[in-house]
């Protein structure tokens, strides 16, 4: 008798045979991808500039319509984020609200929670964030809280994961 569980640890996604053109609309707009065509084109655009920021579900959903390699990259990339969870992001990602809504932040807290994340990016990815204490002294109240906005997002703590991984 053949065992056709769904939930086998060497096959930890799920298995999507057809997505609709709306659907691939709708992720167009999530992750803010311009790209037009036939259903393959749209999905083959979406994984090429959003690919490394799209979360499970939605991967699962364009991956048919990519090519080998690429479902190959992203059965492994869907692999590695069950088999090794992030829990402590070194201060690269908090949760939204987390001390307090950034709507509720003095101008000195937007400038000192943009610092610690400016400096814990560096120090875990070598990469320099281009927020010179100058450049985040001289930004609006608004500047400081689109800037700080994008580190407590989903795609921040993507990216973050596949740099601690």
């Amino acid at each position: 008798m053949r065992n056709n569980n769904n939930n086998n640890n060497n096959n930890k996604t799920q298995k999507v045979t057809e997505v609709s053109l709306e659907k691939l609309k709708q992720m167009k707009r999530k992750y803010k991808v311009s790209t037009t065509g036939s259903k393959k084109e749209i999905a083959q655009g979406l994984y090429r500039v959003s690919g490394f920021v799209m979360d499970n579900k939605d991967l699962v959903l364009i991956m048919p319509l990519l090519q080998k390699e690429d479902r190959e990259i992203i059965e492994k990339k869907i692999n590695m984020r069950i088999s090794n969870p992030i829990t402590d992001y070194k201060g690269m990602w908090k949760p939204k609200h987390e001390p307090k809504p950034l709507n509720k932040m003095t101008r000195s807290e937007l400038m000192h929670n943009l610092k610690s994340f400016r400096d814990a990016w560096e120090k875990n990815t070598g990469r320099n964030q281009d927020l010179s204490n100058d450049r985040i002294s001289n930004e609006t109240t608004r500047g400081l809280r689109i800037l700080l906005k994008w580190y407590y997002s989903d795609e921040s703590k993507l990216i973050a994961e596949d740099y601690l991984r």
